[in-house]
């Protein structure tokens, strides 16, 4: 693609995020079938002209707006980790204006997002950001919108530190240094780090979509401002993003939070990212920063279909509460197709897309140590430990879900009558469930298109062809599942006896009497998680933070109960400075 084509995609993702916010003042003026018909389709032509950009070498572009702010004129820029990112924002955004019963608000979150992608300075980024900020707590609740204004304000004065105008191309000419520079990456990564994290959690049903938003715009913050303007400061800043990206892990795997795993995740590929260029190591770098690209489009896709699914089960159920569920895969099976294909996202298992970035980072993670010191033998085993735990807590947790949900008998007459959901709510599923099964046997081709953002950032081009990665070949491994599929089925039919009983699965085999039309209780897999006694009673599966320094605690450390509720920020503290330690010693 030559430059003037960069500059012809970038105009029109602009104009997109524009009409974006056009729309969303024009709501109550337009039809809501013709409002959320042309919406949708802006989406979906911004989403495929930054696929054809990532495609066709993504040449950067720059544009200047007319306009000043402050004496300072915006600007708005556009390359291969911008169109990346928009590529996992886009298809979520035009799930969520699918099922959305009000479009103002959604609109507005999906434009300020797209400009606030795009933006080249620190003005156009924070008053995109904010707006995204502001709208999205209208949504989910007040925390949105503490999230994103802590978040403009560390990012502001982060960037003043660099160049007086706040443009991303003087932080790059004129880098900081010393002091300065120490203040800068802590500020970015306080911002980052709160913003995706406090974005995910304590969201509803109808806040989670706009919660996934703004935790996507935090992550790329990171990337952005932390690898690329601002540039990686190893040490103590590698070890803060991979004790961060441990926590959120942990904890998202507990209470079944796919946005908590996506962000601890993330985290922990860029600080192996970071420590991995620190130590002129380009190859682990790409392998970790590829890694957390692939996480962060596959896991975020997951999130948004997991949104419709449960906007589907409340549509055609009467309720998403596993309780009251079972046996909808007989008449839900758009639905369950989609459940399915996020299902097995998220458990993070071959051959679905997640393995792969989980792949990818544990080879990182295995290379990083080598010709290092404690301090990366110490990070490459937190690594290690928090993508194995996040593996199986997930795994078990899909199992569990779909299991009780989609199998076995209705757990009660709503669910037995249940009705699959409206056709532009099929569409927005299969076409999530079409992404995520890409992803999942081409993960080569997804890490193509991350190429154009690792390359620059990583000093190295990804490892992995179209059809595999690293040693993991998707498509010869979904071959061998089907033949072992198979012949266990023809064993199991050869084996059985004549005249024997079929019973539902998962419903556990025992026969149910007949005034039990909905299967006997005593039989069946509850809903209640493994997690359950780490969760307060009635919250279901979520988990509320709760800080030491508000006067709360979680309910994590409320479990361990040996421990002292003060002990937390004690171990927190001991754990920081054992790894400054470390870092220190390596320098020695």
């Amino acid at each position: 693609m030559s430059a003037p084509a960069g500059h012809a995609v970038l105009a029109v993702l602009a104009a997109g995020g524009l009409a974006l916010l056009a729309l969303a003042l024009a709501a109550g003026m337009v039809r809501a079938r013709l409002l959320r018909g042309v919406a949708i389709a802006l989406v979906v032509a911004a989403a495929l002209a930054a696929l054809a950009y990532l495609v066709l070498g993504a040449p950067g572009a720059r544009l200047a707006v007319p306009v000043h702010l402050a004496g300072v004129a915006p600007g708005l820029a556009l390359d291969g980790l911008a169109a990346f990112v928009l590529l996992v924002l886009l298809p979520g955004v035009a799930g969520w204006l699918a099922v959305a019963p009000r479009l103002a608000l959604p609109l507005a979150v999906a434009g300020a997002s797209v400009l606030a992608v795009l933006a080249a300075d620190a003005g156009t980024l924070g008053l995109a950001l904010l707006l995204a900020g502001l709208c999205a707590a209208v949504i989910g609740g007040r925390g949105v919108a503490w999230a994103a204004g802590g978040a403009v304000a560390a990012l502001v004065v982060a960037l003043a530190l660099a160049a007086g105008d706040g443009r991303f191309a003087s932080a790059r000419a004129h880098p900081a240094e010393g002091a300065a520079l120490w203040l800068m990456v802590g500020l970015v990564l306080a911002a980052g780090v709160w913003l995706a994290a406090r974005a995910e959690w304590g969201q509803g049903r109808e806040g989670g979509p706009a919660g996934s938003v703004l935790a996507t715009l935090g992550l790329y913050l990171l990337v952005r401002l932390g690898l690329d303007v601002v540039g990686p400061v190893a040490g103590l800043w590698a070890g803060v993003l991979v004790l961060a990206g441990a926590a959120g892990v942990a904890l998202g795997g507990v209470a079944t939070a796919i946005g908590g795993v996506r962000s601890g995740l993330v985290m922990l590929g860029l600080g192996i990212a970071v420590a991995a260029r620190a130590g002129d190591d380009g190859p682990a770098a790409a392998m970790a920063l590829g890694a957390a690209l692939v996480l962060l489009a596959v896991l975020g896709w997951a999130q948004a279909l997991w949104a419709l699914v449960a906007h589907g089960l409340v549509g055609g159920a009467g309720t998403e509460a596993l309780g009251r569920l079972g046996g909808l895969g007989r008449r839900m099976r758009i639905t369950l197709v989609g459940a399915l294909a996020a299902g097995w996202a998220v458990a993070l298992l071959p051959p679905g897309g997640g393995f792969a970035g989980l792949w990818l980072m544990l080879r990182a993670a295995v290379t990083l140590p080598r010709g290092g010191g404690a301090a990366e033998w110490t990070m490459a085993g937190l690594v290690a430990l928090a993508l194995g735990a996040a593996a199986a807590l997930l795994g078990f947790a899909m199992l569990r879900v779909l299991g009780v949900a989609f199998l076995g008998r209705p757990r009660g007459p709503r669910a037995a009558a249940a009705e699959e959901v409206a056709p532009r709510l099929r569409w927005a599923m299969l076409g999530l469930a079409l992404l995520l099964g890409l992803a999942g046997l081409l993960p080569g081709l997804l890490l193509r298109l991350a190429a154009p953002a690792v390359v620059p950032l990583a000093g190295a081009a990804p490892p992995g062809g179209i059809l595999g990665v690293m040693g993991y070949a998707p498509l010869g491994l979904v071959l061998l599942l089907a033949l072992a599929a198979v012949a266990v089925a023809l064993l199991v039919k050869a084996a059985s006896p004549a005249g024997h009983r079929v019973a539902a699965t998962w419903e556990g085999g025992a026969p149910s009497p007949a005034w039990l039309p909905f299967g006997d209780p005593s039989t069946q897999l509850g809903a209640a998680g493994f997690a359950a006694a780490l969760l307060r009673h009635g919250q279901g599966a979520r988990l509320r933070w709760r800080f030491w320094g508000l006067g709360r605690t979680t309910e994590l450390a409320r479990w361990l109960g040996a421990v002292p509720r003060r002990a937390a920020p004690v171990a927190a503290l001991a754990l920081l400075g054992a790894m400054l330690l470390l870092h220190g010693v390596g320098l020695w």
